[in-house]
């Protein structure tokens, strides 16, 4: 499970730092503090970081049950960067593409993502079978596709294609209200 993939992750990237090949390193979120003041902490050796992840109703049900079904996780993204588990830091981007339940609900996930060594993308069009490669039998973990400057109007999205990568620690159901 998540616990065991996450110590796993967490040594490899202990042996890379001791042949001298330092993991790639992400600047902390802002949200990150207030989380952690809540006593949610996460194992920074292991890079891991609280992102976002939108999902149905049911989905969210079937995720918190049982997991994520990579096959059906990347499916509303178009899989730019092949099947996975795609997350964001930021709750708005993740509002953006859903649509609400019958009762005008959305939902998304706050998930402990173990990123590891993490494969930033910049490419327009990348390179799916390769990226896919690298993060499931090289050195790294996770994909941050980081198109931001190359493709205005994009944001970055951290991909996984361990379910046992991700943990959804809170469900978030939630209204928008317009005044």
């Amino acid at each position: 499970g998540y616990a065991a993939r996450q110590a796993a992750i967490r040594a490899e990237l202990s042996e890379l730092q001791k042949a001298g090949r330092a993991a790639q390193s992400l600047p902390e979120p802002t949200s990150e503090s207030i989380l952690e003041a809540l006593g949610l902490r996460l194992d920074r050796e292991a890079n891991c970081r609280w992102l976002f992840h939108g999902i149905t109703a049911e989905a969210a049900r079937h995720c918190l049950d049982e997991g994520f079904d990579i096959d059906a996780a990347g499916a509303e993204d178009g899989m730019l960067y092949g099947r996975g588990i795609y997350l964001t830091e930021y709750c708005s981007r993740v509002d953006r593409s859903l649509l609400p339940d019958h009762r005008g609900n959305r939902h998304l996930l706050l998930c402990r993502a173990t990123l590891g060594n993490v494969l930033r993308d910049d490419a327009v069009l990348p390179d799916k079978v390769h990226i896919i490669n690298q993060c499931t039998g090289g050195e790294y973990h996770s994909v941050l596709g980081d198109r931001e400057e190359r493709c205005p109007g994009s944001t970055k999205d951290f991909v996984l294609y361990d379910k046992d990568q991700v943990y959804p620690e809170i469900l978030i159901e939630y209204s928008r209200v317009y005044r």
